[in-house]
């Protein structure tokens, strides 16, 4: 049991793999109190089989034999059969037996699937935005290809590249993705170090692009800002000069 949690808590490190494990968290304020009511349920039954039963069946002879029956009865389990209790108990056996199996196979069992079913669904949305776990794996295994590769062979051709490309970006200020990815295929560099560094040079645009945008959302609030407190000042000061007395 211990080696099983370890090991959801080591899968978690990605979205995809910790749904199970995010699942029962969301969910266990529910599954709390569904634990309480199917626990209230099953000692009740499993009480009136030890008195109603026990005294022919070995199966319900003790109590703690009586609750392992119930579980073991939800998931069809023909230890005792449905023929032992009505031997046994023909007429209240009868309602025993199949009150227990309505109660506990029909509707917990299903409660039960829609509290983790709910859950599994709000935390597979949440998910869904996150890449499935091969493809981040590629995504690696291509960069440690790439950076093998350059320590190896091509790191002379690579740092030619960068050079030329700050000169290029320096005189012209901005550089697109077609303009880096013609730079650098024509220094002779493979494909997926050409994919690599345009990949590397696309995440960097964009995270420029969005710092510029918050740059310029900042300074149209505080634009607006310096706008407002003149006009609070100004108000101020017409207010000031309306109760100034009156010479006469």
């Amino acid at each position: 049991l211990t080696l099983a949690l370890r090991l959801f808590r080591y899968l978690a490190f990605h979205r995809q793999f910790s749904l199970v494990t995010s699942t029962l968290i969301h969910s266990y304020a529910a599954l709390a109190h569904f634990l309480i009511v199917f626990g209230i349920i099953l000692f009740l039954f499993a009480f009136v089989g030890h008195n109603l039963l026990g005294h022919k069946l070995e199966n319900f002879s003790t109590f703690p034999g009586a609750v392992n029956q119930m579980f073991s009865m939800i998931v069809f389990d023909d230890t005792v059969s449905f023929t032992d209790i009505q031997e046994v108990s023909p007429g209240v056996g009868h309602f025993y037996y199949w009150a227990w199996f309505t109660i506990s196979s029909l509707l917990l069992i299903n409660v039960l699937l829609a509290i983790l079913l709910d859950s599994y669904a709000l935390v597979a949305q949440r998910a869904s935005n996150s890449n499935y776990v091969w493809q981040d794996i590629m995504v690696q295994v291509r960069i440690a290809r790439f950076w093998a590769f350059i320590n190896r062979a091509v790191y002379k051709e690579v740092k030619e590249a960068e050079e030329a490309l700050y000169r290029i970006g320096k005189k012209h200020r901005t550089l697109t993705i077609a303009e880096v990815k013609q730079v650098l295929e024509g220094f002779g560099l493979p494909p997926y170090v050409v994919w690599n560094v345009v990949l590397m040079q696309e995440r960097a645009t964009r995270a420029d692009m969005e710092a510029e945008a918050v740059q310029t959302k900042l300074e149209t609030v505080d634009g607006k800002l310096d706008a407002l407190a003149a006009q609070v000042e100004q108000l101020l000061q017409a207010h000031s000069n309306s109760l100034r007395p009156v010479n006469r």
